[in-house]
């Protein structure tokens, strides 16, 4: 439905639109609608339509539902990659992998541990690298942790 589920600080559950320009920023990087979680503490801004329905074009994420030990988080199994970093994306928190004749977008949790984020930004092109986390989809993997 492209739309998120809010819980106002007075109580009242709101329900506002997105679309692929809205912009999602947490401790100053760009980061995909998909990755808000449940829990998460944002501010948002939003307009009205002309139907009455809001919609967002830029949301913060003041606290992720992790920092305060949420738990409500994505379940499933780890799988595993490996192989040289190609082109990094520092802004978007992203790099690209290129793992058994295919190229993997590896993309960083805005609620990535300290260590995690630390070591993305110490990669270089052609550095080989081992890491954990979840397929998005075919070509995109959240990463976890660095292994």
């Amino acid at each position: 439905n492209r739309q998120i589920e809010l819980r106002s600080e007075s109580g009242r559950n709101l329900r506002v639109r997105y679309d692929n320009n809205t912009r999602v920023v947490y401790r100053q990087r760009d980061y995909e609608v998909s990755n808000l979680e449940p829990g998460d503490y944002v501010a948002m801004r939003a307009q009205e339509d002309r139907d009455g329905r809001y919609y967002a074009d830029y949301i913060t994420v003041r606290e992720a539902a992790q920092d305060r030990g949420y738990s409500g988080g994505s379940v499933g199994r780890l799988d595993r990659i490996e192989g040289r970093v190609g082109y990094i994306d520092s802004r978007r928190g992203s790099f690209e992998i290129r793992d058994r004749g295919r190229t993997v977008l590896v993309i960083l949790p805005y609620n990535a541990r300290r260590s995690v984020s630390d070591r993305f930004n110490r990669l270089r092109e052609g550095d080989y690298v081992r890491v954990e986390g979840r397929y998005v989809s075919d070509n995109r993997f959240e990463l976890e942790t660095f292994l």
